[in-house]
């Protein structure tokens, strides 16, 4: 086993114990407003994006991602229920001709996916082994997230927590061509999307793929 393998090990060994790591924000209050809940994502990811920081030096390794990088931007995103209310909010205030781009992008996305066995949402999210299955058959298709101008996020304050929580740690030339659903930091996410949800009033349990997502909102 290479050195990068073994602090690798260790970086999700660690952050299987994140509480004792991991800085979070005030808790959101129970019925917060959406734009209230907005603001408290925002510092949550912020939060937790240092803590996983302090992580990777604690173990002495270091991820390749950066900024302008897209590489992961190809990749298969669910919006949880508290997640498509945030973005449900952004979208409604934004100009009608970006809402009008939006819209005509994921309608494309969506109609090249009517072939695939790629689900437009979930009641429930399928095993870790599925989600890899979709996954690796979502990128193959190549399509690039709708957010995504010229190589930046256009959302990156209120990114979906798949996002912030992937981080890749082999060199950069094999980030491009590598389409494994490595989450070592998910468990992170997983206690952010719970205090969202038990905070963020919500109509549906289900999980959305983030282009029909956009679809339903626009």
């Amino acid at each position: 086993m290479s050195n990068n393998s073994i602090k690798f090990k260790n970086l999700k060994k660690k952050s299987l114990n994140f509480k004792s790591y991991t800085i979070f924000s005030n808790k959101l209050h129970t019925y917060a407003t959406i734009d209230e809940a907005t603001v408290w994502y925002e510092n949550e990811i912020v939060n937790a994006s240092k803590s996983i920081d302090l992580l990777e030096k604690s173990c002495d390794i270091r991820n390749c991602c950066f900024k302008g990088c897209n590489s992961c931007c190809n990749q298969v995103i669910y919006l949880c229920s508290a997640e498509y209310e945030l973005l449900k909010n952004y979208l409604n205030n934004i100009d009608s001709t970006s809402k009008k781009t939006l819209k005509e992008y994921s309608l494309e996305i969506c109609s090249k996916l009517d072939k695939s066995k790629i689900p437009l949402s979930y009641t429930f999210l399928p095993p870790y082994e599925v989600q890899t299955q979709i996954n690796e058959e979502y990128s193959k298709l190549n399509l690039l997230c709708p957010f995504l101008e010229n190589s930046i996020c256009s959302i990156y304050n209120i990114r979906p927590i798949i996002c912030w929580t992937y981080r890749y740690y082999s060199s950069v030339k094999n980030c491009s061509i590598n389409s494994k659903f490595e989450l070592p930091h998910m468990l992170i996410g997983a206690y952010v999307e719970q205090r969202m949800n038990q905070c963020i009033i919500t109509h549906s349990d289900e999980f959305y793929l983030l282009p029909y997502a956009i679809c339903k909102i626009l």
